[in-house]
């Protein structure tokens, strides 16, 4: 396990989108999202954050897939 896993996270990220019924052709909206989380693991196919952490347990997480992470930061 590396010894950066358990630390505060800044991850920008693109998600994933659809649009109902037919639509006319058109760039790609490029949904950038922004997370700060723990690093509770990352592979090569994901990283997995908590949103919350106390002494006791985590809370939340939300695993996002490594393609559509564009930028992952340490914190202090």
């Amino acid at each position: 396990m590396s010894k950066m896993i358990g630390k505060p996270v800044h991850v920008t990220w693109v998600d994933s989108m659809q649009t109902p019924g037919w639509q006319t052709a058109h760039k790609d909206a490029n949904l950038i999202c922004e997370s700060v989380g723990f690093l509770a693991d990352k592979n090569k196919k994901r990283i997995k954050l908590y949103m919350n952490s106390s002494s006791h347990c985590k809370g939340d997480y939300i695993e996002i897939p490594r393609i559509a992470v564009k930028k992952m930061r340490y914190l202090k």
